[in-house]
This record gives C-alpha cells, sequence and structure tokens, in this order.
C-alpha cells in the first residue's frame, strides 16, 4: 500500500512539474516559435534500372611506381679461341646474318689461354637470342656463337 501511495505521488510531482512547461508552449511563452519545416520529397524509381551493375565502388589511389632495379649483369665466359679482340653482336637467331642483329655488345678479349670473358644484361637472357662473336671488324666472318 505505501508503494502504491508512493507511486502517485512521484505522478502527480511530475504532472506539476510539466506543467509550467506546457502552459508556456501553449501560450507562446519564451521559447521562439518553431520554424516551419519544408516537406520532403520521396522519390519514386521511374521504372526498372537500365543498369543492372551494381554502383562503382571507390577505388584505392594506385601505388607508387616501383623504382627501377639497377641493371645487373651476367658474364658469359669462351674458351679455346684464338686470342685476340672479337666484336660480338646480339642477334634474334644464332647466325651472323644482319638481317638477325639486335645490338652490339662488347669487344671481347681473348687471352694467350684461349679464354676471355663479356658481361651482358640479364634482360638480354633468356628470349632465344644468341651472342656473335665475329672474327673481324667488317663482321663478314662468324668466329663463334653463344646462345644466351
Amino acid at each position: 500500500m505505501l508503494s502504491l501511495a508512493l507511486d502517485r505521488l512521484a505522478t502527480v510531482a511530475l504532472i506539476v512539474a510539466l506543467l509550467p512547461l506546457t502552459a508556456c508552449q501553449a501560450s507562446g511563452g519564451s521559447r521562439p516559435p518553431a520554424e516551419p519545416i519544408a516537406p520532403q520529397a520521396v522519390a519514386t524509381p521511374a521504372g526498372p534500372d537500365p543498369d543492372p551493375s551494381p554502383p562503382p565502388s571507390v577505388a584505392a589511389p594506385p601505388p607508387a611506381p616501383a623504382q627501377p632495379a639497377a641493371p645487373v649483369t651476367i658474364e658469359i665466359g669462351f674458351v679455346g679461341l684464338p686470342s685476340g679482340t672479337y666484336p660480338v653482336h646480339l642477334h634474334s637467331a644464332c647466325n651472323g646474318s644482319q638481317a638477325f642483329h639486335i645490338a652490339v655488345v662488347a669487344s671481347l678479349l681473348i687471352g694467350n689461354g684461349g679464354t676471355g670473358a663479356i658481361d651482358i644484361s640479364t634482360a638480354d637472357t633468356g628470349r632465344g637470342w644468341c651472342l656473335i662473336v665475329y672474327t673481324n671488324a667488317s663482321l663478314s666472318r662468324v668466329l663463334t656463337t653463344r646462345p644466351v
């Protein structure tokens, strides 16, 4: 019974506390009038979407370009050749025809022991190309070839 009386007392206190607020609102009291709220338009679909693809997603920015790696070279050795200096070219086929010429590589120096080596870029390897070692500067005769 005591709890019921306390509940009623709390309800009455709440009503008494709220009564002045509702009176101010009804009489326009000290609060400024509320601004009218504009009706919001509701879009209705015009029909089926002609493009059923999902909306485009925001793409992540492209990664920063990688720094080019320093050129890497590989040494190509030659043995059993007469001592001397020989012009070396890179060709797309393993013959001395200038129709297959890609680039002049370097001069190959063969020492008294019949051995020598030149460095080429690893980018020139693994493509089925060949090094052509010519006997002379006029490129008239092939001394040897080496697939790279």
